[in-house]
């Protein structure tokens, strides 16, 4: 997207956010982005500060941080893993429930077969 600006979220969430999170609306705010609620945009300028920056940033609830211990990245990393399980098992469920709903269209395994 553009190094310059991620090169300013590593800025602001190492200098100014030590020890503390920072909204995606404040750095859309910091950074003079329009984005609608200020997240698609800060979201991929997060992964590029990560990338090109070597920022180990962290998200939570509250906003984004700069991970500072193996636990904190433990914590994170974890919180990444169940995400994703969750999405995968949204994911397989509708699709068998599709199958359900269009038997013409997919053969309906059993809901068991994506357990």
């Amino acid at each position: 997207m553009n190094a310059h600006l991620a090169a300013r979220v590593a800025d602001l969430i190492r200098v100014a956010h030590v020890g503390s999170e920072v909204s995606s609306r404040e750095l859309a705010l910091a950074l003079g982005i329009d984005d609608v609620a200020g997240q698609p945009t800060t979201r991929v300028l997060i992964t590029e500060a990560v990338g090109s920056c070597a920022m180990p940033i962290g998200a939570n609830e509250r906003g984004y941080y700069l991970i500072e211990s193996p636990e904190q990245l433990d914590e994170y990393v974890l919180g990444l893993h169940s995400r994703i399980l969750g999405i995968e098992a949204r994911a397989e469920a509708v699709t068998w429930a599709y199958g359900i709903r269009n038997p013409k269209e997919r053969p309906i395994p059993p809901l068991e077969a994506y357990e």
